[in-house]
């Protein structure tokens, strides 16, 4: 594994820090894992398969009102906590 030295703001250094405390790990653990999910990983031909794959997967089924969804969550949450 390479070694980097990078230069960092003191107040980015303390969010690296508290978050690697957060997660009992490493500073490096930290900004790896940062690094990999800021960083594009897929390549757009990828993309366009996975979504024709899901679009096969689902095209039985019909539309689907998320709004009522989510309402009825909140609703049941609400009468759950009363």
């Amino acid at each position: 594994m390479a070694e980097v030295t990078v230069s960092i703001p003191d107040d980015l250094l303390a969010v690296i820090d508290a978050e690697a405390t957060a997660r009992s790990t490493t500073r490096s653990e930290v900004i790896s894992l940062w690094a990999r999910r800021g960083l594009p990983r897929r390549d757009p031909e990828a993309i366009d398969a996975a979504m024709a794959r899901m679009r096969e997967r689902f095209k039985d089924v019909g539309p689907v009102d998320f709004t009522a969804l989510v309402r009825a969550e909140r609703d049941r949450d609400e009468r759950d906590s009363s």
